[in-house]
């Protein structure tokens, strides 16, 4: 009678713990990323210009679109057009003439493979920017430039395309090989109107808008390293780990302060996904349901350290917050283990960067930004010079890894541009 006394006793406990459990569905707690995130894919250039035989309606209607940003560079526009843009307005027929044509597929060509000969083309055309213009007129000037150069009737084959340039831009600017050559554009004050403009294209596209955006690239090099049998340790990546487990990624180590004052740029239940701080077990049985693919994510283990860390939140005030870990186990429909997402909540440090053949790091653009920004123009206090020299890390819009020397010549351009050009952050003020 005892023995079936306990075991019903006990029997009840485990149900009344795991009715205390919460169910919520992937499609609600990763609403915001699944609806509005896309996974941007890589194209050349020049081939999509040469595929794209009829280009002047798309060009008449993206000019006309961003009429009154590009009008300040009709001076530039008028050679470049052949005329069928000047300082008057604009006349584009419904094919564009030979020299026209010919413009914008030198202009492509070289974007997708030479962009100092980009630069040169630029400057034969007496590209001289907009200088009196304010910084946001500056930004949506250029912008609108870079659409109307790449000007596509598919408005989501357009934006690829841009997204593109921003890449090829971002590697120009900062691979080791060619970032001497962009840093030279900040001493001739005749060539600061082309670094405005390539920071107001790799802004706005990676960070501005793209913040939310992956590259296809980047996510196929996850999915390697994850077949490889490596955990991804995305550096402050708030609760983004959607689409990488919608591609079969599920072992995700993700270190962040996940602060009260950056909702935007988490998922929509994310500090539910930390702690389910209605429960006294911090939501441990909690589930979440990924109907289309048959997946289960089940918290497991919460635990605070002890610690509290301090950081100055956008509001201007300070947050005082505990350090803890989560973790989340990630099953098939049978249970089967596949998986564990740590969530780390605390500030990034130096060790974080340190290289291990059982991790791939991972950062998206605006993080990457702020750790290779010095501690006195606002960064994070990490030091690109005490990185290992092996260090490579996958950037959730870029379509290639960067290293250590190229998160070193992001630093010397932040220098550059804080004391030569003192426009746009890269990383900063994300729409």
């Amino acid at each position: 009678m005892f023995f079936r006394i306990t075991f019903m006793c006990l029997t009840a406990f485990a149900a009344s713990t795991l009715n205390a459990a919460e169910v919520r569905q992937a499609s609600d707690v990763f609403k915001k990323w699944s609806s509005w995130q896309q996974v941007l894919p890589d194209h050349n250039l020049a081939q999509a210009f040469n595929q794209d035989i009829n280009r002047a309606p798309a060009i008449k209607a993206c000019y006309e679109q961003n009429l009154t940003k590009l009008r300040a560079l009709s001076d530039f526009l008028a050679p470049l057009s052949d005329n069928a843009i000047n300082s008057y307005g604009h006349r584009i027929p419904t094919s564009l003439s030979e020299v026209f044509n010919r413009n914008l597929m030198a202009l492509t060509r070289h974007a997708e493979n030479n962009i100092p000969a980009f630069i040169d083309e630029l400057k034969a055309h007496q590209f001289d920017g907009v200088p009196d213009a304010t910084m946001v007129e500056q930004i949506n000037c250029y912008t609108a430039l870079a659409a109307l150069m790449l000007a596509h009737d598919n408005q989501q084959f357009h934006q690829e395309l841009t997204f593109a340039l921003a890449n090829r831009f971002f590697e120009f600017c900062f691979t080791p090989q060619t970032a001497p050559a962009f840093q030279q554009l900040f001493l001739n004050k005749q060539d600061h109107a082309i670094v405005r403009m390539m920071y107001a294209v790799m802004w706005e596209r990676l960070a501005g808008s793209g913040w939310k955006h992956w590259h296809k690239d980047s996510l196929e090099a996850l999915k390697q390293a994850a077949d490889d049998g490596k955990t991804i340790v995305y550096l402050a990546g708030g609760s983004d780990i959607y689409q990488m487990i919608d591609r079969g990624i599920y072992s995700i180590n993700i270190i962040d302060p996940q602060l009260p004052t950056q909702p935007k740029y988490y998922a929509d239940q994310w500090e539910w996904l930390v702690n389910n701080n209605q429960d006294s077990q911090h939501g441990l049985g909690d589930r979440i349901l990924f109907n289309n693919q048959k997946l289960v994510m089940e918290r497991t283990y919460y635990h605070e350290t002890g610690e509290i860390f301090s950081m100055l939140l956008s509001n201007g005030s300070y947050a005082h917050l505990a350090q803890s870990i989560t973790q989340w186990k990630v099953m098939d429909e049978q249970e089967n283990s596949l998986g564990v997402i740590t969530f780390q909540r605390r500030p990034l440090s130096q060790n974080d960067f340190d290289t291990d053949t059982n991790k791939t790091i991972l950062m998206s653009f605006n993080e990457l930004y702020f750790i290779a920004l010095p501690s006195h123009l606002g960064g994070w206090g990490i030091e690109p010079a005490q990185f290992p020299q092996d260090l490579q890390m996958i950037i959730k819009q870029l379509r290639k890894p960067v290293t250590k020397a190229t998160i070193g010549a992001m630093r010397n351009a932040s220098l550059l541009n804080a004391s030569d050009l003192k426009f746009i952050d890269l990383g900063t003020c994300v729409n």
